[in-house]
């Protein structure tokens, strides 16, 4: 997990297609699996992580 700051870093936010702030971007295996914009709750964070790693 980590924490990026798109104004210092603004090659990632391109590569990834990041274009509201907050937005998780779930990754396995080095793929894109999934991503959430905007604030979440959270519930919505644990069934969201849950999903994935089931």
């Amino acid at each position: 997990m980590c924490k990026v700051n798109t104004d210092e870093q603004q090659d990632l936010a391109v590569k990834y297609g990041i274009r509201s702030i907050p937005t998780i971007i779930f990754m396995k295996d080095g793929e894109i699996v999934d991503q959430m914009v905007g604030a979440s709750s959270k519930q919505a964070l644990t069934d969201k992580l849950n999903s994935i790693i089931a």
